[in-house]
């Protein structure tokens, strides 16, 4: 719930004068709502926190109850896809990789897989 993304164009906007509506976002690969299974309190947290984003019933869908606690899965795409697009990105300019970090754990690093044993994925951000 850090909102790096939009904390980072925020900073271009601010910084540099950037328009938003000429910044290119990709969202790289990441854990996707398939995988991204939380408890009650995790899911209250985003819930108070994107309460305002559109569709907040599909961002976070009430999953099945395992071991007595019900389970949730969260869209953190569509949240970032979102946030950007309310600080003036165009839709066509946020590009999602659609890749889940969790279902490719062979080719990307997944704490939620690997644990401590985990490697760290990497970003880039350019100015032109």
């Amino acid at each position: 719930m850090q909102a790096i993304g939009k904390k980072a164009v925020e900073k271009m906007i601010q910084e540099y004068s950037s328009n938003p509506q000429d910044i290119i976002c990709c969202i790289c690969p990441c854990i996707k709502q398939c995988c991204f299974e939380v408890e009650e309190e995790v899911k209250d947290l985003f819930q108070k926190e994107y309460a305002d984003l559109d569709n907040i019933d599909k961002i976070i869908q009430k999953g099945e109850i395992i071991e007595g606690k019900q389970k949730y899965y969260i869209d953190t795409t569509e949240i970032n896809r979102q946030l950007l697009k309310h600080i003036g990105l165009k839709e066509e300019n946020i590009i999602d990789s659609g890749i889940c970090t969790m279902c490719h754990s062979e080719q990307f690093h997944s704490y939620r897989v690997d644990k401590e044993s985990s490697g760290r994925n990497a970003a880039i951000i350019s100015l032109v």
